[in-house]
Formats: structure tokens, C-alpha cells, sequence
């Protein structure tokens, strides 16, 4: 059986803090942390006991996916993702896709009246259309209030 190490001094969040291989300091991400035999974390262990051996089994039980703000930060600085005051920015061809995506051919659900598929689809041009405009509204609020 493997085990992580867990500095139980000190939480990131509601996160663990994991022992990297070699002692190559802390993590969070259990796929960034070391994997020790029973012997070593024992040894470990003895050593300091705030370093608490958990079996890999269970650690991988309890593990769920997070948000490292740092790993965002970096892609944001490496122009990867459009940031604008610290909110996530799209274009406007990017909304209208999405848009699109989720209201097109949901009649039953959003256009009940609508019988065909051209009604269909002037309805949900007809609804991008005030959707662009609302856009255009506020765009053109957050300009005025920058000046």
C-alpha cells in the first residue's frame, strides 16, 4: 500500500497539504504529491508527527476537482484567457453561439406558439436580436460611467 503525507499543520482552503516526491515541498494536487511505501511514512511520520501518512486509496476517495487561482492567474497573464477586471470576457460571436446553442429549437420550452421550424427560427433571431441590444445597452452604460 502507497501512502501521501499530510503537513497537518496548515490547510490551503479546505484543501490538504500534500508532500511533493523527495520532499520537494507541498501541494495540494494529488497528482503533484508524492506516493511513499509504508515504511517511509512511518519514518516520516516518527520524525515530525503533524506529517500524517493517508492511504492513497482513500485520498483518491475523498479527492474532487478545484479551481487553482494561481494556475488561472498564469493563463490569464500568458493571454490565454481575455480578462477584463478580473471577470472573463467573451465576443459578441462568442455569446451569440452560445446563445444559439442553448435557446434554438426550444420551442416546446421557450416559443410554445411556434409550430414550424421557420417560425422557430425568426423567433430566436427575433429574441438574439433584443439580447444583442441589452448587450449594446450595457456596454455602452459601462462606457459612459468610465468617463
Amino acid at each position: 500500500m502507497k501512502y501521501y503525507i499530510q503537513d497537518s499543520r496548515q490547510y490551503v482552503g479546505n484543501c490538504l497539504l500534500l508532500w511533493r516526491e523527495k520532499g520537494a515541498g507541498y501541494t495540494t494536487h494529488i497528482d503533484d504529491a508524492g506516493l511513499f511505501s509504508e515504511e517511509a511514512a512511518q519514518k516520516i511520520h516518527k520524525n515530525r508527527g503533524s506529517d500524517v501518512p493517508i492511504p492513497e486509496d482513500l485520498i483518491r476517495e475523498s479527492a474532487s476537482l478545484q479551481v487553482d487561482s494561481e494556475d488561472l492567474r498564469k493563463v490569464r497573464m500568458n493571454g490565454q484567457a481575455k480578462s477584463k477586471g478580473g471577470l472573463m470576457s467573451y465576443s459578441k460571436e462568442q455569446i451569440k453561439a452560445a446563445f444559439w446553442k442553448t435557446f434554438h429549437n426550444c420551442g416546446e420550452v421557450f416559443f410554445s406558439y411556434l409550430s414550424t421550424d421557420e417560425e422557430n427560427e425568426k423567433a430566436t433571431a427575433g429574441e438574439w436580436a433584443d439580447f444583442e441590444a441589452n448587450l449594446d445597452n450595457i456596454s455602452e452604460a459601462e462606457n459612459e460611467n468610465k468617463n
